[in-house]
């Protein structure tokens, strides 16, 4: 697997998006947050925030295999969105673990002054393991409403 960094407006972003998040998230993402990468995050783009966009593709294939995103505010410095997804035929080979950690170092490295946090759901233990594999600690736990279904739980995870 080779990781390329890619913008929003590139045909390979479009194309892992249509690829990745249509097909293999597996409803464990906000709708919000998948409408706002499929929109190509354009609004904030528009109002002085960043992306940092990794795709992952088989070389062998061309198949793209993940894909892991996030978006913060210039001002505010913090990530608003954050996720990675991987293809659902090439899970538990340490890819997403990979994608995650690349995404971590060009925060530290490029925009060190962004705060990171990202939700995850407690029952998703690979998820989970994916974040505490990349460095990612657990600072927090909470629980959100749902409309028509029980409260999820999850643990907010930072980088310290």
């Amino acid at each position: 697997m080779k990781i390329f960094q890619v913008y929003p407006d590139d045909p390979l972003a479009k194309e892992s998006v249509t690829t990745i998040l249509n097909n293999n998230h597996d409803k464990r993402i906000r709708q919000k947050t998948l409408d706002f990468y499929r929109n190509g995050c354009t609004s904030l783009l528009t109002k002085n925030g960043s992306v940092i966009w990794l795709v992952s593709i088989d070389e062998d294939s061309g198949l793209k295999t993940g894909i892991s995103l996030c978006a913060f505010g210039a001002k505010t410095k913090k990530v608003m969105h954050s996720i990675t997804v991987v293809h659902a035929e090439f899970r538990r080979i340490g890819l997403g673990k990979s994608l995650l950690s690349s995404k971590m170092n060009i925060l530290r490295n490029r925009h060190s002054n962004v705060s990171y946090k990202s939700f995850v759901n407690i029952n998703n233990e690979p998820s989970v393991k994916m974040c505490v594999s990349a460095g990612l600690v657990i600072t927090d736990k909470g629980s959100r409403e749902r409309t028509n279904s029980e409260p999820t739980e999850f643990f907010v995870f930072e980088d310290i």
